[in-house]
Order: C-alpha cells, then sequence, then structure tokens
C-alpha cells in the first residue's frame, strides 16, 4: 500500500515534502485552480523533482457540496481544462481520478469516461454512495483502479465488500482523503491519499508514532502529549525543545515521520497477514538486503471465494482448536482439597520488540525476547490491599516531587496542566486512605407503626410497653407558678 501525501499544489507543502524525502505525493487540480489562472501551461515535469511520484486529484469534493451554487457553464469549461491538464501531463502522472462533478449529472459524468479510459490503468473513476453498490461492483470488474470515498452506506460497512471486489477482480482500490489508520489497515488498498499530515500546522495537534500506533494529540492536549513523548522525539532524531516550542518545521516533520511509520508498520503486517497480496518492499526494516519482504508475482488468490448476491463473503466456519487459559492468570488451590481460585501468575505476552521503554534505555531489553520483567503480585487480605495502597501514594509522591524539580528546571513556574494535576490526584488518594482507615459506627432508627409492639413489648409484654412509652401525668401551671419568684418592673 502506498499513502499520496496532499497538498503538493500549495508551492510551500511541495518543497517541504521534497526536502524531506517523500517521493509520494498528489495534487488537486481544484486547489491548484485556486493559486494559478493557467495563462500558461502548467507542468508537473516542471514542478517536481525527478523521483517523485505524482498523483492527480480532480478536487471535485469543492462542488460536490450540497451547498454548491456556481455556474454550470463555468463548470463545464473547468471540465474541459482538466482534460487538457490530464492530456499534458500524463507522462508524469502515477494516476489521475476522474472529474466527478455531480452538479453536471450522472449521464455527463458517465460520457466522460470513454475519454479517460484511454489512459488504461492511470485512470480511476470515483464510486459515490449515491450511485449503489451495484455500480461499484461494475467499477471492479470494468476497470483496473477505483477511487472510494467513503468505506459505509449508512449503518453498513463495505469493507467485506471492497476486500472481496480485490480478490474476485483484481482491482486496485485508491481510498481518497484517507483519514483514519484503522480504515487503512482493514481495507486491502492499493494506495490511498490523505492530506492529514498538515493538520497540526493547521489545528494545533501532535501527530505521534509510538512504535505501536498512531497518536493524533488535540491541540489542548499538545503541551501534556509532547512532554510525554519527549525522550522518543530525541531517540527518533528529533529537536525535543523545538517540538514543545511548537516549532511548525519540526513539528511537520514529526508528523511526515509518524505517517512514514504508520505504513511501513501496516504493509508489514499485510505481508505477513496476506503473503499472497504484492507488497512494495519496504525500507528501514532490516539490514539491506535482508529486508525479508519481496514483490510476489502470483495471483491473489487460487480460488474466488463463494460470496453472497450482495457481493458480501460468505464466513466459512472457524478451524476448532483446542482452549488454553489466557496468559497471565491461573486456577490454583493453596490447600489439598480446597476450591480452585483464579489468581494471577506475572505472565505476558509483552515482547521486547513492540515495547516502547525499547526506544527509552530498557536495562533488560534483548532483540526478539519477552519482557524481562514480572509483577507476581496476589491481593487477598485486607493487609495486602493497605500494601498495596501504600505502594501507589508512594509512587505518586515520587511523581509529584519529580515533577516539581522538573518545573525549577525548565524555569517556566506551575504548570498546572500536568504538576497541580498530579499534587490533586495525590492529595485525594491520601484522603480516600485516612478515610478507609476511620473506624465507623452505624446507627440504624426505624419508625414503629402504630399498634405494632415495640422491642420493650416483644420482651416485656404489651402492658410493659404502654407504661414505658405513657406520658407522665401532668402538673397544673398553677403549681409550678407558685414555686416561682416573680419580678414586676416597668
Amino acid at each position: 500500500m502506498k499513502l499520496y501525501y496532499g497538498g503538493a499544489e500549495v508551492p510551500s507543502w511541495r518543497k517541504f515534502l521534497a526536502e524531506n524525502d517523500i517521493h509520494d505525493v498528489y495534487l488537486s487540480y481544484m486547489g491548484l485552480r485556486r493559486r494559478v489562472e493557467f495563462k500558461r501551461p502548467w507542468i508537473i515535469d516542471e514542478k517536481f523533482p525527478k523521483d517523485q511520484h505524482v498523483m492527480l486529484d480532480s478536487g471535485c469534493y469543492t462542488v460536490n457540496k450540497e451547498d454548491w451554487d456556481g455556474d454550470p457553464d463555468e463548470l463545464y469549461a473547468i471540465a474541459e481544462h482538466y482534460q487538457s491538464f490530464v492530456e499534458q501531463n500524463i507522462d508524469r502522472l502515477d494516476s489521475f481520478t476522474e472529474f466527478d462533478a455531480l452538479p453536471l449529472g450522472r449521464e455527463w459524468i458517465e460520457h466522460q469516461r470513454e475519454f479517460y479510459a484511454s489512459f488504461g490503468e492511470k485512470y480511476m473513476p470515483v464510486w459515490h454512495e449515491s450511485t449503489g453498490t451495484d455500480e461499484l461492483e461494475r467499477f471492479a470488474s470494468r476497470y483496473s483502479r477505483v477511487a472510494i470515498m467513503q468505506t459505509s452506506v449508512g449503518e453498513r460497512s463495505l469493507v467485506p465488500l471492497l476486500n472481496s471486489l480485490v480478490s474476485r477482480y483484481g482491482v486496485k482500490l485508491h481510498g481518497l482523503a484517507m483519514t483514519k489508520p484503522d480504515v487503512m489497515k482493514e481495507i486491502r488498498w492499493d494506495s490511498v491519499g490523505s492530506t492529514s499530515w498538515i493538520s497540526p500546522s493547521t489545528f494545533g495537534d501532535t501527530h505521534v508514532w509510538t512504535g505501536r500506533e498512531l497518536k493524533r494529540y488535540p491541540k489542548a492536549y499538545k503541551e501534556e502529549a509532547r512532554k510525554r513523548h519527549q525522550g522518543l522525539f530525541t531517540n527518533a532524531g528529533f529537536d525535543a525543545s523545538l517540538i514543545s516550542q511548537d516549532d511548525r518545521t519540526e513539528v511537520l516533520k514529526l508528523a511526515v515521520w509518524s505517517w512514514e511509520q504508520l505504513m511501513i508498520d501496516l504493509n508489514r503486517r499485510r505481508a505477513f497477514t496476506n503473503p499472497a497480496i504484492n507488497v512494495t518492499p519496504v525500507t528501514n526494516l532490516a539490514d539491506e538486503g535482508d529486508s525479508g519482504f519481496t514483490e510476489l508475482d502470483v495471483p491473489l488468490v487460487d480460488n474466488p471465494p463463494p460470496v453472497l448476491p450482495n457481493g458480501e463473503l460468505i464466513p466459512a466456519p472457524p478451524r476448532r482448536r483446542t482452549k488454553e487459559m489466557l496468559p497471565g492468570v491461573t486456577y490454583h488451590s493453596e490447600y489439598e482439597g480446597d476450591e480452585p481460585q483464579l489468581v494471577r501468575t506475572g505472565d505476558s505476552l509483552r515482547q521486547c520488540n513492540n515495547c516502547p521503554l525499547s526506544t527509552k534505555g530498557c536495562l533488560r531489553y534483548e532483540e526478539g525476547a519477552e519482557c524481562g520483567y514480572a509483577l507476581p503480585i496476589n491481593v487477598r487480605t485486607p493487609r495486602d490491599m493497605e500494601n498495596v495502597e501504600n505502594i501507589l501514594i508512594e509512587m505518586q509522591t515520587e511523581r509529584v516531587l519529580f515533577g516539581k524539580m522538573n518545573e525549577d528546571l525548565d524555569g517556566f513556574g506551575a504548570d498546572p496542566s500536568v504538576l497541580s494535576k498530579e499534587m490533586d490526584r495525590l492529595h485525594k488518594m491520601i484522603k480516600d486512605k485516612r478515610e478507609g482507615n476511620m473506624e465507623k459506627t452505624t446507627i440504624h432508627i426505624s419508625q414503629q407503626k402504630p399498634g405494632e409492639l415495640g422491642m420493650i413489648g416483644r420482651i416485656f409484654g404489651k402492658e410493659a410497653a404502654d407504661k414505658a412509652t405513657a406520658y407522665s401525668e401532668p402538673v397544673p401551671v398553677d403549681n409550678i407558678l407558685d414555686q416561682t419568684e416573680i419580678f414586676e418592673s416597668e
């Protein structure tokens, strides 16, 4: 799978991508029109380095919005110029999409395909949800490449259908405006295009490849995220101080590197899980000459899988296997004859190769080994629980104190987004433990319904209960006044 980095119609982005050795880029024709008047031919070969592969997107998304109210005649003229633009640059293009302007009507779009189809495998019709999955099936059976804008119709996922089309027809799918790594992973794309790498410059977020996944931290969390991954930045060759200062160039370099690492990981996974798929060789995975990946000149599948009338794969019954207990737990009896209880063993599936600590100087790191640490902790008694509480409070106290020292060394003063939050957490942990250790006395008061015997009645009988609950004999007011001194005054 190949990732084309978008935004190449903007000179600054085009220069940045070239300087950072990005060899697969795409430009939007409609985006280019907003910057160029086309008073003379715009030749791609003159604008891009020779080693860059260029994909052309018509950019009709901007005119396919529901609120578009432009002049149809102007749109016809733009479509005609787009055809000329393709003809002028076809030798320099990896591929291109049709001018899928929905306001011009489906019949017009289909008529244009006769012209575009003459360019063979470089041409990609664009499938739209409004045309239905039957049209998608027809595209896959007729064209070498198909561009896809969405991977679901309503609540129905198109993932099974798209993968089925690749298997049955060998069609090469291209994902337009791809932003979600999960979607890139689920579908057997030949290529995808994305402008997401520009997002840190536009929206202030931060993209980081952690060694296992691509993290995208929003602007509100960027300071905390950048502090958290400082060691990773340094180990990957970036200037962590420039990133923390929001240096635009360094943050974009990090984003591009992170997306490149994602693609390496996705292609590596694809090679292992789908060995029959042609995979572009990936560099920097092993020593030169021993990458472990080569292009396989074999068909996608020997026999097409069975499918339903709607194109979805018929799931095959799973092969049954012997079940095993999940790693890390087991059943154990402390004494013979006791009923076995579920206990923790301390085993783990964590491996050095995909552990984030491997880039931070882990003392027990070994290539290809399982984790060298274990935590055989059992919490069964109140004393065990108290010990765990004490450990957690001590750990949190250490974090707060080191955070305070870090603030002093930075010289930036208090950081409420980090240290203050950890101090509040420590205070809550101490408060919870203190309240948990306090002795508690519970008093239960219930109301006695009329006619029911209370506690005295249940013990000594009704007569005793009546005497206990009877009011004392009333005392006349005069008797009280006779025993009281009264003072008169004006």
